[in-house]
């Protein structure tokens, strides 16, 4: 009982901030760092408590590494990086890859719906940048929840 209500809780802080997020990153092209703090302190406990979390740190220290260069050379930005890096510290290492197949297809659906409305609209794409929070956040929430049933 006492796993259903930690599974139940944990997915719904994810829930919250994914909506947080995807508000905050499509509005203002921001990403709280208290979002990802959030996530990130709810991904650990979800981790202990589903025992896996040596191995949820090991991976997210090397995403974050790699990421962290990403955003060095000016390609990604560092919320985007942090929220990658707090979803990852609560996915379970089996799914980490398909987390990663998950945000590229997500953020091509995003791309491709982003291009078809600013046709429509007459509108420059991508003018104000693309708000990748969204296509990290979905696969995030989805597998952060299945990494409980591992």
């Amino acid at each position: 009982m006492e796993i259903e209500i930690i599974r139940t809780l944990t997915l719904m802080i994810s829930l919250f901030i994914m909506v947080w997020i995807i508000y905050t990153d499509t509005k203002h092209r921001h990403i709280s760092n208290k979002a990802c703090l959030i996530l990130a302190l709810s991904s650990i406990a979800s981790a202990t408590v589903f025992s896996f979390l040596p191995s949820a740190i090991i991976y997210s220290l090397i995403i974050f590494t790699l990421f962290f260069l990403i955003w060095y050379f000016g390609i990604m930005g560092a919320g985007d990086v942090k929220l990658i890096t707090a979803f990852s510290l609560g996915i379970h290492p089996d799914f980490i890859l398909i987390y990663f197949i998950a945000i590229g297809l997500f953020g091509g659906i995003q791309v491709a719906i982003m291009y078809l409305l600013s046709l429509v609209r007459g509108t420059t794409p991508f003018d104000k940048g693309i708000p990748y929070g969204v296509a990290i956040s979905i696969p995030g929430v989805i597998l952060s929840y299945a990494s409980t049933f591992q």
